[in-house]
């Protein structure tokens, strides 16, 4: 935990040096990050990068899906949560898995518990992430709220393979944190994004949590045009 902190440290004056974004230190777990000065606009690479799926990124469904839905969330966020264990198994079952969506998920921490989170669910691996997610949103109260969740995170980390040896190692990592910070970064230029759940679904951006009817009501007339 010590270390971890010590690099966020680090990170976060680099960072604030640049553009004056992160504020880890006082940014309560929830859904919205703590205030910042405007990063600089984002340049025409930026948005192209943000707008496309790449190939580090972790989803779901076919790449000839019709319709696209990067989510942005946050691993500490309760509402990222509700979404996860329950819209998002319905929406797996009628879009995702009917090849009519390509859903994206990336990394938006709003504090150092999330941070930590996410480091963990890249370090596991493509094949493991989905079952990380599962797992860290699931259990999010049980780990989230624990006195020491980096270390109740550890622990429910071994459920899917990672031995505490291996989330301390991950935690040490600078690329996998400066990963993590950089597409938090990114999706601010770009997207403007100020709470978590966000979705940029067919590059329109939707905030806050949605239900499954509230899915089918702005994918279903995307997919009509598809169709025509």
């Amino acid at each position: 935990m010590r270390n971890i902190l010590i690099i966020l440290g680090a990170v976060a004056v680099l960072v604030v040096a640049g553009v004056g974004v992160y504020q880890w230190q006082s940014t309560p777990r929830g859904s919205t990050p703590a205030p910042g000065p405007a990063a600089r606009a984002a340049s025409a690479e930026e948005i192209a990068r943000a707008r496309a799926i790449g190939d580090d990124d972790f989803t779901l469904g076919t790449a000839d899906a019709p319709v696209t839905v990067i989510e942005y969330a946050s691993f500490t966020c309760p509402h990222c949560a509700n979404f996860h264990v329950e819209q998002l198994p319905r929406i797996k079952a009628e879009y995702i898995d009917t090849g009519k969506v390509r859903m994206a998920f990336r990394d938006f921490p709003l504090d150092q518990a999330a941070l930590a989170a996410a480091m963990v669910a890249r370090c596991a691996g493509k094949d493991r992430h989905a079952a990380m997610l599962g797992l860290f949103f699931t259990r999010q109260q049980a780990w989230g709220g624990a006195a020491d969740p980096i270390t109740a995170m550890a622990r429910l980390a071994a459920l899917a393979g990672m031995g505490e040896a291996d989330v301390q190692a991950c935690l040490k990592k600078p690329d996998i944190e400066k990963a993590v910070l950089d597409q938090r970064l990114l999706a601010e230029k770009v997207f403007d994004i100020e709470a978590t759940p966000t979705f940029i679904i067919n590059g329109v951006k939707h905030s806050g949590n949605i239900t499954f009817d509230e899915f089918k009501k702005k994918v279903d007339p995307l997919l009509a045009k598809t169709a025509k």
